[in-house]
């Protein structure tokens, strides 16, 4: 017996692809880490660290927020290129422009 999926014929037979995770493409090679990231912070863009690089970068300094909603990522590290699935995200700041988030004591925006 056979199911209808999405407009396609599915049968026992048919081998399912694997599913693998998509990876943001981070830095390219040739390219220096910090020049790279500067321009990131320049357009405002987002910007994936692994675990061993996100200190290295002042968030707050460059009005950046730290995406905890969301977990960590999986993507290539903007700075050692390394693949991660623990990485952080970093957000600029314009883009949260959520009227329902709120400040804390250190007046620091924290989204709902």
């Amino acid at each position: 017996m056979s199911a209808v999926n999405s407009g396609h014929i599915w049968t026992p037979g048919m081998a399912q692809k694997p599913r693998t995770p998509k990876f943001a493409p981070g830095r390219p090679v040739g390219k220096p880490a910090g020049s790279y990231i500067d321009g990131l912070v320049a357009n405002a863009n987002a910007i994936v660290l692994c675990e061993l690089c996100h200190h290295k970068f002042d968030y707050k300094l460059n009005h950046y927020h730290r995406a905890t909603e969301f977990g960590t990522v999986a993507g290539k590290c903007d700075d050692c290129r390394e693949p991660s699935f623990d990485a952080f995200l970093f957000i600029n700041e314009k883009y949260l422009t959520d009227p329902g988030g709120r400040s804390n004591s250190s007046h620091t925006w924290i989204p709902k």
